[in-house]
């Protein structure tokens, strides 16, 4: 797993500007796109779901996530996980994390796995789960999911 910025470099133009968003002491929501992107979001609004623990995780001395936590809004949360792992979507399985996690309007076109994670705040508020979320032994003080799943 990657622990540093630059080992996600060259950043996709989202990622990039999360980063400008968090770096300018931003504690607040970064708006990528107005609404819940389409299946077939452009690039523009897409982060990798590695990027995204990252960041749920903390960030490093270079994007240094605020005590709020991560908070963002309008975007695709691409797989980049391994072939044959649970989820090629965002795997925060057994993760503790210092601060609230808000991915609000966001698509998911993989599992979102949180199993026996623990954190402050869940807000899902919007999003679309179409592989649907596991969270069996979540613990939080917050969890508002208000998502779509996909049927069948």
């Amino acid at each position: 797993m990657t622990r540093r910025l630059e080992g996600f470099t060259p950043l996709w133009p989202a990622e990039q500007r999360l980063v400008d968003w968090i770096n300018e002491g931003n504690m607040e929501a970064c708006r990528i796109s107005d609404s819940l992107p389409p299946e077939d979001a452009p690039t523009d609004v897409r982060l990798r779901a590695s990027f995204v623990r990252y960041l749920a995780l903390g960030g490093c001395d270079d994007c240094r996530v605020s005590e709020k936590g991560l908070r963002v809004i309008g975007v695709y949360v691409e797989g980049d996980g391994k072939d044959g792992a649970q989820t090629r979507g965002l795997d925060l399985e057994g993760c503790d994390l210092p601060r609230d996690l808000a991915l609000l309007e966001c698509r998911f076109p993989d599992l979102l796995l949180l199993r026996s994670a623990s954190l402050r705040n869940l807000y899902l508020k919007g999003s679309h789960l179409h592989s649907g979320l596991e969270a069996d032994r979540l613990e939080a003080f917050t969890i508002e999911i208000h998502t779509q799943f996909r049927a069948g």
